[in-house]
């Protein structure tokens, strides 16, 4: 059995199964080697997160910033369609940026070549905040720099998506047909935020931009979104230790058929 770790199919045959959060679309196990087996609520828990406030209201109206959208996934999770997309956020939510990390943030080579990817599509330099990769206390209050969060795909974040909601930060997603690209959903629809799951390129953009503009609304998502964690089974231990019990239990009582 393969889980956690390395988020896809092992490709040998002499794996049994793959767990996989609830969701028929992995449970049809078409990208995968092995069988899927569903866990119960959700493909991992996130304990031990570091109490960091989070800042009231959102950072734009805070801060008197551009209203800003951000990934703090490595940029190496980032594609070519992931980049067109954001950059038609940028242009029809025009004053407005994207936080984005990048190994080595300050190397004038990587720097270049992110601004490069996003120029072609007509989006300045300034408008993109290119940060290294941070201590941990300074990357959890990087979340109370950004409005609304922007997930990548076909790699979509992980332990990045649990940090997002933990720090109050929504996020858009769009998921693809494998394990790695439908972590986003699967955390988001653990707390009740399954209007962030979009189901194309089109719908991807519209509810970004949406919510950029409609403050009022992005406020409300993000006001309990640490409340609703706690209180999911993003963060419920024992729940998950008795759900993978009974996963163990079916596979051995399949077993002995």
């Amino acid at each position: 059995m393969t889980w956690l770790g390395f988020p896809g199919t092992s490709g040998m045959s002499a794996v049994d199964y793959i767990l996989v959060p609830p969701d028929p679309v992995l449970e049809a196990g078409q990208w995968c080697n092995e069988t899927p087996w569903p866990l119960p609520d959700c493909y991992g828990v996130r304990t031990g997160i570091p109490n960091v406030a989070i800042q009231p209201g959102l950072p734009c109206e805070r801060t008197g910033a551009p209203f800003t959208f951000g990934c703090l996934n490595n940029f190496r999770k980032v594609s070519q369609e992931t980049i067109r997309l954001w950059a038609e956020i940028l242009k029809r939510v025009p004053d407005s940026r994207l936080v984005v990390v990048a190994r080595g943030g300050t190397d004038g080579a990587l720097v270049s070549y992110i601004h490069a990817q996003f120029g072609r599509y007509g989006i300045a330099a300034e408008r993109l905040v290119i940060k290294g990769i941070q201590p941990q206390l300074a990357y959890f209050n990087s979340y109370n720099e950004i409005d609304l969060g922007l997930d990548p795909f076909p790699f979509n974040g992980g332990t990045t998506g649990y940090d997002s909601i933990w720090m109050g930060v929504p996020y858009i997603t769009w998921p693809g047909d494998m394990l790695v690209s439908r972590m986003g959903k699967a955390i988001l629809e653990n707390v009740g935020l399954h209007q962030l799951v979009a189901d194309s390129a089109e719908s991807y953009v519209a509810r970004a931009v949406e919510l950029a503009g409609d403050r009022a609304a992005l406020d409300v998502l993000r006001s309990d979104l640490r409340e609703k964690m706690l209180g999911s089974p993003l963060m419920d231990a024992p729940r998950l230790a008795g759900g993978l019990e009974a996963v163990f239990r079916g596979m051995w009582q399949r077993w002995i058929g």
